[in-house]
């Protein structure tokens, strides 16, 4: 998706996503596994992709540097990703959702359609928003939206980043604030 957009703004212009393979929170390695030294990438800026995770190889194709992302059998993954903070508070984010749904945590997040960016997640600690606070408690549910629809659909950007570590592999994690999210309207019970 990165690779077809690059240089066009499909994403909120609040939206920034760089990868770090340097920062402890990370769990940072050196390097990746060419031997290119990892450093701050910025994947997306302002909304606009700027470039997807290379490897060498395919750097050279593309005619773009590399990024330090080379993991086995040619293929790049950034492992390091971090959504850049806004400035809104917690409260601020509920204050400008009327009526929605509060998301505690996503996982198992699954990509089935890489062409529109179509993702399928469970949500965890669900809960009802009335009238800008969080009111009862949901069960968990299923999310599936196009997170090109999702992140060009901002309403805010919490100031504060959570750290989670992947499940899978041996390295790497996402450090993300929390969003408010405009019409999401794809939850459905698991």
């Amino acid at each position: 998706f990165l690779r077809e957009h690059l240089g066009v703004q499909v994403f909120d212009r609040s939206f920034s996503l760089r990868d770090d393979g340097t920062s402890e929170l990370g769990l940072a390695f050196p390097f990746d596994l060419e031997g290119t030294a990892k450093r701050p990438v910025d994947l997306i800026s302002s909304g606009t992709p700027k470039t997807p995770a290379l490897d060498q190889r395919q750097a050279a194709l593309l005619g773009l540097p590399p990024t330090a992302h080379a993991i086995a059998g040619n293929d790049a993954r950034a492992e390091n990703l971090f959504v850049l903070p806004g400035t809104s508070t917690q409260t601020k984010l509920l204050n400008s959702v009327v009526d929605g749904v509060w998301i505690g945590t996503i996982d198992r997040v699954e990509c089935f359609e890489p062409s529109r960016v179509q993702i399928r997640a469970t949500a965890r600690g669900v809960r009802q928003i009335r009238s800008g606070r969080l009111a009862h408690a949901l069960p968990d549910l299923i999310w599936e939206d196009s997170l090109l629809r999702a992140f060009s659909s901002l309403v805010g950007i919490g100031a504060e980043t959570v750290i989670s570590r992947h499940q899978e592999g041996f390295l790497g994690g996402t450090s993300a604030p929390s969003l408010a999210i405009s019409g999401v309207t794809n939850l459905r019970s698991i």
